[in-house]
């Protein structure tokens, strides 16, 4: 996987990758609080697992595919309450 997108500041909407061709996506994200940390397509829509804590992968057990011209981005929200400030990074790979 080749890095695709880095974010220093991540947020509930803050990292859109569009696939020029298809691709498969992961992310790895590291916040200062617990977070949920998922992709979701541009109707909001969940694309693969997401998963809760400080740090770790999205999704937890590999990558999420999409076609040429699908467009998702990577949502990350505090568990706190989903509004609550939370200093977050983020790292997108993509494949091939």
């Amino acid at each position: 996987m080749r890095e695709a997108l880095r974010v220093a500041a991540a947020s509930p909407r803050s990292a859109d990758v569009r696939a020029e061709k298809d691709l498969c996506l992961r992310a790895v994200f590291a916040s200062s609080a617990s977070v949920r940390a998922s992709f979701a397509d541009e109707s909001g829509v969940a694309r693969g697992e997401g998963t809760t804590g400080a740090s770790g992968a999205v999704p937890p057990r590999g990558p999420v595919c999409v076609k040429k011209g699908e467009a998702l981005h990577l949502v990350v929200e505090s568990v706190a309450d989903g509004t609550a400030a939370v200093n977050a990074r983020a790292v997108i790979f993509a494949a091939p």
